[in-house]
């Protein structure tokens, strides 16, 4: 063992001025991930609360939905409701908010109100009156006559936790955590009069459904199942019937003549007749499936795993007829030239083609479950899918839109596959709270694992290797030092108990930068191995995840909840973060990869893109104006040889058409001409039966048209 002198000296860095001043500016964001905790349905549309905000969708078809809007709220929108022209969230940040949907395509915001507790539902009386379950403070009365000014006239403590409110005629139930059913007289709406309470027994009550006509009402007792009571007397519910079976701890029910359907523990929905006896079920991903019936359809939120549209005009046979594309919390990504793959925790891992960063093109998916890091072998023909339940997957990289899968590479021991890294013809990949395996890349298409960590390391996960691949460094409870004598062999040094909690590293150069107790970012001189140092340190005083390099001066940093940083690292032995980088987003922001000019994060909710000097890709819109129905983009290459790709985006519903014109004002070709539902768009240009010269492309819809210069050069 060496002789060892760790010195670790606490300070913080001071600035210095920068080279290039970075300027951090929203570019566009890839909403491709949502949670569908909520639903509500007016006439042919349902709307959706995808946590993100909320969706809209075109389910005049209800086996083939469209979407219509997808809109941010401010904060984390968890429950959805509507009434007449009016669209009522439950942010989780900010509170009440609504919105007028005159214009289903426009949806605008009216107002704002933060009442007292966490919301959870809003449930419209009439024009006026809104009751709002606000968990353990209870329900809240608010007055919305005037919606610019939302006003609290009311509340009631109801002992326990308000999680929702449903009315029928004059009486108002509401579900109470661990109480079960409360009934109250509404004959005064600002003054509700308590009547009674349908008590569970050590239950949780998480949703109530009361059925059409007011014959019975449904609690989704979250520990006990799904209870029916009989509302023939809607003051004094009666107890007909539970579905009581091992699998239907329940989250949410809902009903349809004389049949009611919950959800499942597991995974999936349950359909069962009024007497508690189970008809059917079908399985999905997720254990949190949220359920809203329209008509004979059933709209299924598998938690954070998509959309699910199922037909159950018969509940002895029910049938999936519809899958939303599966959004996911991303994770991880990574990129090859103008392909980016994006991976989650469910989902699958989605190819992008960002060949205009502004505007990501959504290509296809494929379905992989908990995807949790990326990387492509040294010569790119392969790509390595770090999968949490499986192992190491690998991709043939022919077509790098079209990966083809090969095989997994089982781990040792099978506990979680997480971070890899690539050294000197190695593949290194962490068992999460395990330890390491190492894998023998000779041939990269059939990696062979050649070492296995023989004794667990607790807590296990994030590693870094030096530049010169002789040394692997590894958070776990302690910083370790490893020796790699041999690209397969590891031999523990010393471990390194000064810091609280270290939880992430990175290492450049001669220098190690790693974050302890999730507020410190240090920096380490780790030229001898032997004789590690500190050169510098600063906190941010918040909670720190992950960090990545931006070019040779500068540092991305997580701040999980609050957004990120980025710091200056052009010297390491001072380090500062850079003024005005400070950037909230909407969700937890998790990994971040830049190319120089552009920064990609993954937020939680989805892939959000930045750019770093002020204006983003010099000549690429950074606004739409909000009237605007698409918007064209840039051609791509430009110049072109044979061939370009045209891309565009649609903002509202409606006939778009794609023409090339020449230099004289011509139309040589239409390219596309159809109706578009909103979304991103690209369309192959091919020049090779046209001369050198300058095109243009036109795109025309809303009584509208855009106009991008193209130059052909054979």
């Amino acid at each position: 063992m060496w002789s060892i002198l760790i010195m670790v000296i606490l300070g913080l860095g001071s600035g210095n001025l920068l080279a290039q001043e970075l300027d951090i500016v929203p570019i566009t964001s890839y909403y491709d991930a949502a949670d569908f905790s909520s639903a509500a349905f007016q006439g042919d549309y349902a709307f959706l609360a995808t946590r993100y905000g909320f969706m809209i969708l075109d389910i005049s078809d209800p086996g083939d939905p469209q979407e219509i809007v997808h809109m941010p709220t401010d904060g984390i929108c968890n429950s959805v409701s509507v009434y007449g022209d009016f669209l009522f969230t439950c942010d989780a940040i900010y509170g009440l908010e609504i919105y007028d949907i005159s214009d289903i395509d426009d949806p605008l915001l009216l107002g704002s109100l933060d009442p007292p507790g966490s919301i959870r539902k809003v449930c419209p009386l009439n024009d006026e009156i809104l009751y709002v379950a606000a968990e353990s403070y209870g329900l809240d009365i608010v007055d919305y006559s005037d919606p610019a000014n939302l006003e609290l006239i009311n509340y009631i403590f109801v002992g326990g936790e308000a999680f929702d409110a449903r009315v029928y005629d004059n009486w108002l139930y509401i579900g109470i955590g661990i109480a079960g059913l409360a009934v109250y007289d509404i004959s005064m709406p600002a003054d509700p009069v308590y009547s009674m309470i349908w008590n569970t027994f050590g239950g949780n009550c998480k949703n109530i459904y009361i059925y059409p006509d007011g014959s019975y009402l449904l609690m989704a007792d979250l520990a006990n199942g799904t209870h029916i009571l009989d509302l023939t007397i809607p003051n004094i519910p009666t107890w007909a019937a539970s579905v009581i079976d091992p699998g239907h701890f329940s989250l949410t029910a809902c009903g349809s003549a004389s049949y009611g359907f919950c959800s499942l523990s597991g995974g999936g929905i349950s359909s069962f007749s009024m007497d508690g006896t189970v008809l059917d079920e079908i399985q999905s991903t997720s254990s949190s499936s949220i359920i809203n019936e329209f008509g004979d359809f059933l709209f299924v939120s598998c938690g954070d795993s998509g959309l699910m549209v199922v037909d159950a005009g018969n509940p002895s046979n029910m049938e999936v007829r519809y899958n939303y594309f599966d959004p996911y919390r991303p994770t991880s990504m990574e990129v090859l030239g103008n392909v980016m793959y994006l991976g989650g925790i469910t989902g699958g891992l989605h190819i992008l083609d960002i060949t205009n960063p502004n505007n990501p093109l959504y290509v296809d998916s494929l379905s992989i479950t908990d995807v949790r890091d990326i990387i492509f072998s040294p010569d790119t023909v392969y790509m390595y899918v770090s999968n949490y339940q499986r192992g190491i997957e690998v991709y043939s990289l022919d077509d790098p839109f079209s990966p083809q899968y090969l095989r997994t590479i089982a781990t040792e021991i099978d506990t979680g596959s997480g971070l890899m890294m690539i050294r000197d013809g190695y593949l290194y990949n962490s068992i999460l709270d395990y330890g390491l395996n190492i894998f023998d890349l000779s041939d990269p298409g059939n990696p062979i694992m050649v070492y296995y960590t023989p004794e667990r390391i607790p807590n296990f996960g994030t590693f870094a290797l030096s530049e010169d691949g002789e040394n692997l460094f590894s958070c776990s409870d302690v910083l370790s030092v490893f020796s790699l004598p041999e690209p397969d062999t590891v031999e523990l040094e010393y471990e390194i108990t000064t810091f609280e909690t270290p939880q992430g590293m990175l290492v450049k150069d001669n220098f190690m930068y790693f974050n302890d107790a999730g507020e410190w970012v240090y920096v380490l001189d780790i030229t001898n191995v032997a004789y590690i140092f500190k050169v510098d340190s600063i906190t941010e005083g918040n909670y720190l995840g992950d960090g990545s390099f931006i070019g040779d001066d500068y540092m991305f940093q997580s701040k999980y909840d609050e957004g990120f940083c980025i710091f200056d690292i052009s010297d390491p032995t001072d380090i500062f973060k850079v003024p005005g980088t400070d950037t909230e987003t909407p969700g937890f922001v998790g990994q971040g990869l830049s190319d120089g000019d552009v920064l990609y994060i993954t937020d939680y909710f989805d892939m959000r893109v930045f750019g770093l000097y002020g204006n983003g890709i010099e000549g690429i819109p950074q606004i739409r104006p909000l009237n605007d129905y698409t918007l064209l983009y840039p051609a791509h290459p430009n110049p072109f040889n044979a061939e370009a790709v045209i891309s565009f985006e649609v903002f509202k519903p409606g006939k778009v058409k794609l023409s090339v014109y020449n230099i004289n004002g011509e139309k040589i070709t239409t390219l596309a001409e159809q109706f578009y539902q909103p979304g991103n768009y690209r369309v192959d240009f091919s020049g090779k039966s046209f001369s050198s010269g300058v095109y243009f492309a036109r795109l025309e819809s809303g009584g509208k048209q855009q106009t991008q210069k193209m130059m052909l050069v054979k």
